[in-house]
């Protein structure tokens, strides 16, 4: 039962491990405004407009793509009243399709949005990291990456030692003496 349980810890730990690490390199590349060049980038959802499939807190991480590559139900990023102290990125599905423009509505709301341009799409969602957008607006932050950093490397640090301080003690005899192996 121990070793079910340890396995499973430290299965834990390394997706927790592995989460961070994309979120700290996302983060890092989003500060200092690499991602959007190469192509990706992401959100925290801050409405409900997207229940039950994306909640507040979820983020978003979004990847760019060629104008014949959206299809209605993509979900995509668009920036609404850009340029304008109103501008905000939205996060909504695709209904509809004509032309250069297209139209979206959030899963929660009654009614679609009005039509958007094609410029407007920042990208497509391709993963959701479920209520991950506290730890992400920490790491806005120059003392919240930094703080990040650190984690991810404690925790490497422990997924190291740990398994060290684990081993179960051997006992082995040698010409009549016993030694304890660690």
């Amino acid at each position: 039962m121990k070793q079910v349980i340890g396995a499973v810890l430290t299965a834990l730990g390394r997706v927790l491990i592995g989460i961070l690490v994309i979120l700290v390199a996302v983060g890092a590349l989003q500060q200092f405004d690499f991602g959007m060049r190469l192509g990706f980038g992401y959100a925290v959802v801050v409405s409900g407009s997207m229940e039950p499939n994306i909640h507040v807190n979820d983020v978003l991480i979004f990847q760019a793509h060629r104008k014949e590559e959206y299809k209605p139900g993509d979900v995509v990023l668009y920036i609404r009243g850009e340029g304008t102290p109103d501008e905000m990125l939205i996060s909504h599905r695709i209904t509809s399709i004509d032309g250069d423009t297209l139209v979206t509505k959030g899963d929660a709301n009654m009614a679609e949005d009005p039509p958007i341009a094609f410029t407007q799409v920042v990208g497509r969602v391709a993963i959701r990291i479920p209520y991950a957008g506290v730890a992400v607006r920490l790491m806005r932050t120059k003392i919240g990456l930094a703080a990040a950093i650190l984690l991810v490397a404690g925790l490497i640090a422990l997924s190291i030692v740990l398994p060290k301080l684990h081993r179960k003690k051997k006992t082995k005899t040698v010409m009549g003496e016993q030694t304890i192996r660690y």
